[in-house]
């Protein structure tokens, strides 16, 4: 599913902790090969909740203050298809290790 349908990515995910995107995270978009597309929190709720169009969701839950799961729902079945801890004592972005830890995941 995650080959086929896009994958709509909060903008926040990609953020550095300034607000602005690094060359790491624009490097980590380039390495994953699927379908996806970057939104704000206003236009992923167009597309979720108003147009019912979007399937593929990715999004942080909080275990604890310094820990988090990277997450991806299927909206439509609503199930957890893929969840890897991200460490957000130092980050709070996705990096191209999480995206390359999906890719494998995936394949």
């Amino acid at each position: 599913l995650i080959k086929e349908d896009t994958l709509y990515i909060p903008y926040y995910m990609i953020q550095s902790g300034l607000g602005s995107t690094t060359n790491t995270n624009e490097e980590s978009m380039k390495t994953y090969p699927y379908k996806f597309k970057i939104c704000t929190v206003d236009e992923l709720n167009n597309i979720f909740m108003i147009q019912k169009r979007g399937r593929l969701l990715a999004d942080y839950i909080s275990l604890n203050p310094k820990d988090r799961m990277f997450v991806i729902y299927d909206t439509k079945d609503g199930i957890e298809l893929y969840s890897q801890p991200v460490n957000s004592s130092k980050l709070s972005y996705l990096t191209m290790k999480d995206f390359k830890d999906l890719i494998k995941e995936v394949k």
